[in-house]
């Protein structure tokens, strides 16, 4: 965290980042709660709630043209916005067919910041501590995770969903307050680019099958964060804003401590091991019985994703240029907003069918087939792919363009 301590721009943009995802955190327990009390199904539910992630995946290409030729600041101010005027959209009414064009809309917001915030940190962060920074400000979200399923709880068993929306407004309005004070790192401007920025990017391989693993980490979260509050209220006693805490506090604790491993040690490894403590973390989720299983998985679920992601990230910017770094953003969290939109459209059907605990197992084992695909695909051939994610850089800390 030195590195964000020391730089003011990073350290603003770590609280901005932080309330931005408090006020989506408040929502995650609470939405589901609210839709299964009124009487949807798994799969109207997973339908409700994916909607947001299709809502961020659809304007992708247009958050990659503001963050690359526009301005990374104006794009942060764009998603707030949207992040403070969807809450009071959800006040005018719960019909389902117009929660999935609230849902969608609200998904915009995540759709400009998420573009936009990797690659402003990308671009004040230097090259041998990428992995690093990355990590720890990943840290902003994961934060905003601890807190925010238990607040959002507590307002809701407190006065009902509405003094939860109206809490997300004051952090919408605390957010882009702060976001005016942020300052970009200038960069020169390539519009002999513009045409065909988006052709070379797909053509990347580094780029495409790491975006192919982050759609399966997010099909994941989806399935977590959709339907883990109603798995917890039928068969444990106890508030699901805890079990999203320690996911959370455990995501934290391991980026703090293991953030730097992708610098030192090399993408690929991180990647690939953390990856199959994630699909683990899935399958003791759907056989756990006791709170005590359900803890450890939890636990593991963190380390997972706390290694994984910051992996991934690290290395499309090592594979991009600067003034790509829009459109590579766009791409791989636009794989994360297709797994978020399939965890809970897509499982919401596989748990009608045959329950969520078996949901769970089910997932973690496509999880294996998955990260066993990216092992062989990360680089040109099996062998070399293979030695890269189990062996890793023959050059730590740096990923060969």
């Amino acid at each position: 965290m030195r590195y964000i301590i020391k730089n003011r721009n990073l350290s603003l943009l770590f609280v901005v980042t932080f309330l931005f995802f408090l006020n989506e955190t408040l929502l995650l327990p609470t939405l589901p709660m609210v839709l299964s009390k009124l009487g949807y199904s798994n799969t109207q539910i997973g339908l409700t709630l994916g909607s947001f992630a299709l809502g961020v995946l659809v304007f992708r290409p247009l958050t990659a043209y503001i963050t690359d030729k526009k301005s990374r600041k104006l794009a942060l101010v764009i998603g707030t916005m949207i992040f403070l005027i969807a809450p009071f959209l959800y006040l005018i009414s719960w019909n389902f067919n117009y929660l999935i064009c609230v849902r969608f809309f609200h998904g915009l917001g995540i759709s400009f910041f998420t573009t936009a915030s990797p690659a402003l940190v990308s671009d004040l962060a230097p090259d041998n501590h990428r992995g690093e920074i990355l990590g720890h400000m990943g840290v902003a979200s994961s934060a905003s995770v601890v807190i925010g399923p238990l607040i959002g709880v507590f307002l809701y068993n407190a006065a009902g969903i509405n003094l939860v929306l109206w809490t997300c407004i004051a952090m919408g309005l605390v957010s882009l307050s702060l976001i005016k004070f942020l300052k970009e790192k200038k960069r020169p401007v390539n519009t002999s680019q513009k045409a065909k920025g988006y052709a070379e990017v797909l053509k990347n391989r580094g780029v495409m099958v790491a975006s192919a693993l982050v759609l399966f980490v997010a099909l994941m979260n989806g399935g977590i964060f959709t339907f883990l509050p109603i798995l917890v209220r039928d068969h444990f006693n106890v508030n699901v804003g805890l079990i999203f805490m320690t996911i959370s506090l455990s995501l934290i604790v391991f980026r703090l401590v293991t953030s730097h491993f992708s610098d030192r040690y090399g993408r690929g490894p991180c990647a690939f091991y953390s990856f199959l403590i994630l699909c683990l973390s899935y399958y003791l989720i759907g056989r756990s019985g006791t709170i005590t299983g359900l803890v450890v998985a939890a636990i593991l679920n963190g380390i997972g994703v706390g290694g994984c992601m910051p992996a991934l990230t690290a290395h499309v910017v090592d594979k991009t240029d600067p003034q790509a770094r829009g459109i590579a953003f766009s791409i791989f969290y636009g794989a994360f907003d297709i797994g978020m939109l399939l965890g809970g459209a897509a499982l919401g059907v596989v748990a009608d069918l045959v329950g969520l605990r078996r949901m769970y197992e089910m997932t973690a084992v496509v999880g294996i087939l998955a990260v066993a695909g990216f092992s062989l695909s990360i680089q040109a051939g099996p062998l070399k792919a293979l030695r890269w994610t189990l062996v890793g850089n023959p050059t730590p800390g740096r990923d060969a363009k």
